[in-house]
């Protein structure tokens, strides 16, 4: 009819070449914003760690007891026991961390500047639990309700159970994080990951004499060491944080451990601050020693000189996030 507009033909359906196309330029789109996403992740985890100890520790160092140096002008310089109680990270002053503490005596509070003050850190070791015989769990701690507390086992020998190939893969615990309570394993073969080992199934074998000869390696790939009052564990791998020390989560340069220690540590100078427990020696000359006593120490602990365990080649980890600490 005349005045009326025409209207337009229907569109044609899109054919399952173009539907198919479209699904991938969504999928593609997808994992390209994943990808991203990671990338992103991993860029700031590594900008984080070669920033120093303050911004990767800054937050864990709430609840623990040191003594700060107090010198008023004009008076007798006198130590005052504190508790660290909280943390911020201070943009004014160059993205320095601060923290607040607690005085015991008084219950004072103030804001300071730890890498400042002289100070005298006070932690108590943790009481490990390495029993003399091994401890396997017919399920994981969570589930009975009695949690292990893994602070101090760092360096102790562990079994995971893995489900689907019905057998525990053995390791070393590397670090403890206790703001995400998750641990670190270190497996004979090479392979590492974080894990809630009280959501796990585990053959605890603790550390020392009594497990030393189940280690592939033959001793521990972790040396306990401190520096006014820090306690942490220099690793002696070389494929797993080689010559850092792991602190609270953390794997440290050296250098960083002794910038934790405050005013009157050089950070340079930690081949003569650090100390190898049990030992007194300076962290500098008990290297010097073992490099002596046996040549290409550092070497024989390299996982990859060691075969694999019979079908654990084609385990990865990633895969089995889930699902795994089934009885």
């Amino acid at each position: 009819e005349e005045g009326r507009p025409e209207t337009p033909p229907p569109a044609s359906p899109p054919t399952a070449r173009e539907s198919s196309e479209e699904a991938e330029d969504c999928a593609a789109g997808v994992i390209s914003s994943i990808l991203e996403a990671v990338e992103a992740a991993a860029a700031a985890e590594a900008a984080l760690a070669s920033s120093g100890p303050w911004p990767q520790l800054g937050p864990s160092l709430v609840g623990l007891d040191l003594s700060l140096w107090h010198q008023p002008e004009g008076y007798e310089g006198r130590w005052r026991e504190a508790n660290v109680v909280d943390h911020q990270r201070d943009c004014s002053a160059g993205q320095w961390d601060a923290h607040r503490v607690e005085y015991l005596a008084t219950g004072e509070r103030e804001w300071v500047f730890l890498r400042d003050e002289k100070l005298e850190w006070r932690l108590a070791r943790p009481s490990t639990p390495a029993p003399a015989d091994s401890v396997v769990d017919a399920e994981p701690a969570n589930e009975r309700g009695t949690p292990r507390d893994y602070s101090g086992c760092v360096g102790c020998r562990i079994g995971v159970w893995w489900k689907d190939d019905e057998r525990f893969y053995y390791g070393e615990i590397g670090a403890h994080d206790p703001r995400a309570r998750r641990q670190d394993v270190w497996y004979d073969d090479g392979q590492k990951e974080w894990l809630d080992l009280n959501a796990e199934r585990v053959d605890f074998k603790g550390r020392g004499e009594q497990v030393a000869a189940q280690r592939t390696q033959g001793s521990s790939l972790l040396v306990e060491v401190e520096c006014n009052g820090l306690v942490g564990h220099l690793s002696m791998s070389t494929l797993h944080h080689p010559r850092r020390i792991s602190f609270l989560g953390a794997y440290l340069d050296p250098s960083d451990f002794v910038a934790l220690c405050g005013r009157g540590f050089a950070p340079d100078e930690w081949r003569h601050h650090v100390l190898v427990a049990g030992t007194g020696k300076e962290l500098g000359e008990w290297l010097e020693e073992q490099e002596r006593a046996v040549p290409g120490h550092r070497r024989r602990h390299q996982y990859g000189q060691f075969a694999a365990p019979e079908g654990r080649q084609a385990r990865r980890t990633r895969e089995r996030r889930r699902g795994r600490a089934g009885k």
